[in-house]
């Protein structure tokens, strides 16, 4: 714990975890908080009330419990993204971003592009339209010898036990691929089509035809959007938490302590 004097001559103690991001203590240890003189020293603040100090260690361990989950979340998107991309061939990579490319899926080109700038050693600049030149196909054949065959098993669009609506995508190898409607409703170009309505009774009663798209491929995409969707997910479970406590703790403070707060 660390001790601070506030401005009514308070002692308030603080756990260390949380002093970490008091810039002002930071500072005088150059960092290091496994100083022993952390715990022996009385920090004085004399502009900031034992009231306030305390209001300002509550908010610190909200951020900090908001912070963990949000970090918790990216660190399965990297695994994902670490074992599902460590699982393809360099061919079935372009293949899936032609895919969705196609099918206007947004958020899996986002999610893919920079992957594949890093395997392929790309600049920065190098969007998705890359992929349909000449030199990615001269890249991609100089690294054929070497490229692993895919194994990735995605169970494509039908894995879900009990999918409560499907659109059915017949692709280029002529096999009819169920998808759930909330991850066709991802692709632009079914999206368009129905106007963003869910309901629309055509999405489960018309045959999408997809003559660039194999049913490899297309279980793939389904994959990653299904993972994408979970992970979308959990994002927004945190930031709906952040932003419930935001309008909880503000609303219950008066002016003044949120001017105490802000300081001076």
């Amino acid at each position: 714990m660390v001790t601070f004097k506030t401005l009514d001559d308070k002692l308030v103690k603080v756990e260390v975890e949380l002093v970490e991001i008091f810039c002002v203590v930071k500072d005088f240890f150059n960092g290091d908080f496994g100083d022993l003189e952390l715990e022996n020293t009385v920090f004085p603040l004399p502009n900031v009330s034992s009231y306030i100090l305390n209001h300002i260690v509550y908010v610190c361990k909200l951020s900090l419990a908001v912070i963990s989950k949000y970090e918790a979340v990216e660190k399965e998107r990297q695994e994902f993204e670490t074992n599902f991309f460590g699982q393809l061939s360099d061919k079935t990579i372009v293949d899936l971003v032609k895919a969705a490319d196609y099918l206007e899926i947004e958020e899996v080109l986002d999610f893919v592009m920079p992957s594949v700038r890093k395997r392929f050693r790309l600049g920065d600049d190098k969007g998705v339209e890359f992929v349909y030149t000449a030199e990615a196909e001269a890249i991609l054949l100089r690294r054929a010898a070497s490229a692993r065959k895919p194994t990735m098993a995605t169970n494509g669009g039908s894995s879900d036990p009990k999918p409560t609506k499907v659109a059915t995508f017949i692709t280029s190898d002529g096999e009819l691929v169920k998808v759930p409607v909330a991850i066709a409703t991802m692709f632009g170009i079914v999206k368009a089509f129905v106007d963003g309505e869910l309901d629309d009774p055509e999405l489960e009663n018309t045959v999408w035809p997809l003559p660039n798209v194999s049913s490899y491929v297309l279980d793939i995409v389904v994959y990653a959007c299904k993972k994408l969707l979970e992970l979308r997910s959990k994002y927004d479970a945190v930031e709906k938490e952040r932003q419930e406590f935001d309008v909880e703790f503000f609303g219950q403070q008066s002016d003044e302590t949120i001017v105490g707060l802000l300081g001076d």
